[in-house]
């Protein structure tokens, strides 16, 4: 299995490295990394307690037992709340880490169906249910392809 992990840091990491204290669990929890492979997209925070994690740009990394690599930085500083984004993420997932199944954590603050998911500090933009039915529909799980699951660890 594959898990995405859809990290928007915003003041959760900005004030609490809450994002970075999350991505040590993932990488110190012990799991089988032959059964499960975890890939972070994390952004969309000003500051960043790992210092693997730049605040200037939006980086692809994969969670290994004990370690965090980064695989993908562009330099570019991607909007966390876009639904071009949160599509970027998944295809590139699909087509580096071809899996029998897929999973999706969205991870930030919260604001249920009406106020949607992941605030961008940059942009102040957040994901919306629509927006995030687009994202799917913009991405290799809109046909043969689906997810296994998706979770929210946010408010």
């Amino acid at each position: 299995m594959t898990l995405m992990v859809y990290l928007c840091g915003s003041n959760l990491e900005e004030l609490r490295a809450s994002a970075t204290a999350d991505l040590l669990e993932m990488a110190f929890s012990g799991f089988d990394g032959e059964q499960l492979n975890i890939v972070v997209l994390a952004g969309g925070a000003r500051a960043w307690g790992n210092p693997l994690i730049s605040a200037r740009s939006t980086g692809i990394y994969q969670i290994g037992p004990g370690g965090i690599k980064r695989l993908f930085n562009d330099g570019t500083l991607y909007n966390m709340g876009s639904p071009e984004t949160l599509a970027m993420f998944m295809r590139y997932t699909c087509e580096n880490f071809p899996s029998d199944h897929y999973a999706l954590i969205l991870w930030n603050h919260g604001g249920g169906a009406i106020g949607g998911v992941c605030n961008d500090m940059f942009s102040s933009d957040v994901l919306s249910m629509e927006e995030m039915a687009t994202a799917f529909r913009n991405s290799p799980f809109a046909k043969d392809q689906k997810l296994s699951w998706i979770g929210f660890d946010a408010c």
